[in-house]
């Protein structure tokens, strides 16, 4: 029985790289040890392409690691990451699925890693460095190298975090790039095959920090402040991925435009789910152009994004946003099958006072044409769900009219008639405090009085204005709520 040395600079993961490996018995995915990037999957050893598509003549590469979990759908989905170890006798690094072993043609500097019927040449002799460098027997001075560009990988669909992919070659070793030369071996349980990164905050300290200090109060200058501070967060996605059809009407009015967003790389041949966003802007500003982060997101994840705009007030007083909304989803609804959207399966996000737009919308369908599209469900972003009669802003007084008696009856709350369609509400912990006052006064209305509990969570760490900000980036406290809603709901 063969034993992989250990990687003395990382001692967590000497359980790892002590695996027993018995011949044939056992595959494992060989993966880098050391963060390279934001990838907490990390990166593995991978064939180009995959299945009756797999190039195996090509060099090999590395590409986001595809764990199987432990249940049976999963199993032969990363064949072309699995790897045998046959030990320090041969030093051969085997994988069955095409039965070849690792090679190099030459034992020089830049050359790439190939596969070949196993043999006894040299060239297919590895052995492993104290510190998990990978080096050919017969040239220890040079180590199997991550490539620093990060490129889009195609496959699969709908996975979060999106799957990237680098190069591989022979380089010097050499401490200054030693999280691109390390190594271990993984066994394909190690982690889940998670359609979503489940940690509830990745936000760094710092961030967290400057949100506190900015605090509840909502401002211009707060606005300004906290995007300063997401400025520099690594996205999840590479712009150019991503395919839009801009400013197509879904209805008469100049503001009646909404843009379709779709991936290039990740494509599925079934229809996929769509993800509609409405922006902010206190019901007197916004545009979609502001907020394309969001729909640019779920379609660099393989679904179909849509960054949709309506009209403002005074222009389009209540209901208006709410008649603008169904609007526009009824055109989704009959389109976006044109753009591989699956018409059964759009996801309504508000924000804001987009909020007060999708939630009468959802909650109220008396005040809309009998004609209107429902969701499959609907996202919620920081909304108080009524007009605030205390102390209004501007832009309610704008679009609720200046008669205040009339409020209680523009409002969501109190005027619920319909609850059926699954809703996910989020409220920021450094929201003003009139945000977390609607959130418990609408989990009490549909809860006690409809009988149907909503999705809820707090966004720890964020304020008013980080939280569509983060979308798309590695912060996925608020995509990954969307994504699960997305996930559970579409396999009701």
């Amino acid at each position: 029985m063969n034993v992989i040395k250990r990687i003395e600079s990382a001692p967590v993961l000497f359980a790892l790289l002590t695996l027993p490996l018995s011949g044939y018995g056992q595959t494992f995915l060989l993966r880098n040890s050391q963060a390279v990037d934001d990838e907490f999957r990390g990166y593995c050893f991978d064939v180009a392409g995959s299945g009756a598509n797999a190039r195996v003549e090509e060099p090999l590469r590395v590409h986001t690691c595809k764990y199987t979990g432990t249940t049976a759908q999963y199993s032969g989905t990363n064949s072309d990451q699995l790897f045998q170890w046959r030990g320090a006798g041969s030093g051969q690094i085997h994988i069955p699925e095409f039965d070849r072993c690792l090679t190099t043609n030459t034992f020089e500097a830049g050359t790439q890693l190939m596969l070949e019927a196993c043999g006894n040449s040299e060239r297919h002799a590895w052995s492993f460095g104290p510190t998990g460098r990978l080096s050919p027997e017969s040239a220890p001075e040079l180590c199997v190298t991550i490539a620093d560009e990060r490129l889009p990988a195609g496959t699969p669909v709908w996975i979060s975090p999106v799957y990237h992919r680098r190069d591989l070659s022979l380089e010097p070793c050499d401490e200054a790039v030693h999280a691109r030369q390390s190594w271990r071996w993984a066994p394909a349980v190690e982690q889940p095959p998670s359609l979503v990164e489940t940690r509830t905050r990745t936000l760094p300290d710092q961030i967290v920090a400057g949100i506190r200090e900015i605090g509840h109060q909502m401002s211009p200058d707060n606005m300004a402040k906290t995007q300063a501070l997401l400025s520099d967060l690594p996205r999840a996605y590479d712009i150019d991925e991503i395919e839009v059809v801009a400013d197509l009407a879904y209805g008469p009015h100049a503001r009646h435009r909404l843009d379709v967003h779709t991936g290039k790389f990740r494509r599925s041949p079934s229809p996929m789910p769509v993800v509609m966003f409405f922006h902010g802007g206190g019901f007197i500003f916004g545009a979609k152009e502001n907020e394309r982060n969001v729909a640019d997101y779920f379609a660099s994840l393989g679904m179909v994004g849509v960054n949709a705009t309506y009209r403002l007030a005074p222009d389009a007083p209540w209901p208006g946003g709410a008649l603008d909304v169904g609007a526009a989803v009824t055109w989704v609804k009959e389109n976006i099958a044109d753009h591989g959207g699956d018409p059964d399966k759009i996801f309504v996000v508000g924000k804001s006072a987009g909020v007060e737009h999708v939630a009468t919308y959802l909650f109220r369908p008396e005040l809309l044409p009998q004609d209107t599209a429902a969701p499959a469900g609907a996202i919620f972003i920081s909304g108080t769900f009524t007009p605030n009669v205390e102390n209004p802003s501007r832009g309610e007084l704008t679009y609720y009219g200046d008669d205040k008696s009339q409020w209680a009856a523009r409002g969501t709350l109190g005027n619920i008639s319909r609850s059926d369609i699954p809703v996910l509400v989020t409220v920021s912990e450094y929201d003003p405090p009139i945000y977390r006052r609607a959130l418990a006064m609408l989990i009490h209305e549909l809860t006690i009085e409809h009988g149907r509990m909503p999705r809820v969570a707090q966004l720890a760490g964020h304020n008013h204005y980080s939280t569509n900000a983060s979308i798309g980036t590695v912060e996925r406290a608020v995509s990954a709520q969307i994504v699960e809603m997305v996930r559970s709901v579409g396999a009701e």
